[in-house]
């Protein structure tokens, strides 16, 4: 009984060590890109990339989040959202 405890706690053990790693792994590739995850963030108008973390412009549309490079598009998309998603779809 005693070593089938050992044996569990030691599986238990590697298996945080393992997911640990992939963590730190994934960490080090966000730092490495420069992302916040693993998804990319475009701003929704024009198509071009928006860092999150400096972004000004947010525009909360059924439950997600959108970032735009332009107080502008922001303010297209406000006006027509659907027109801009099913282009993001293409």
């Amino acid at each position: 009984m005693k070593r089938i405890l050992i044996a569990c706690l030691v599986l238990a053990f590697a298996v945080s060590l393992g997911c640990g790693s992939k963590q730190e792994e994934e960490k080090d590739l966000r730092q490495e890109t420069g992302t916040a995850s693993m998804a990319s963030f475009v701003d929704p108008v024009d198509g071009e990339p928006v860092d999150i973390e400096k972004a000004e412009y947010m525009y909360v549309y059924k439950d997600v989040e959108y970032y735009f490079n332009s107080e502008k598009n922001m303010n297209d998309f406000k006006k027509n959202p659907e027109k801009y998603l099913s282009q993001m779809k293409h």
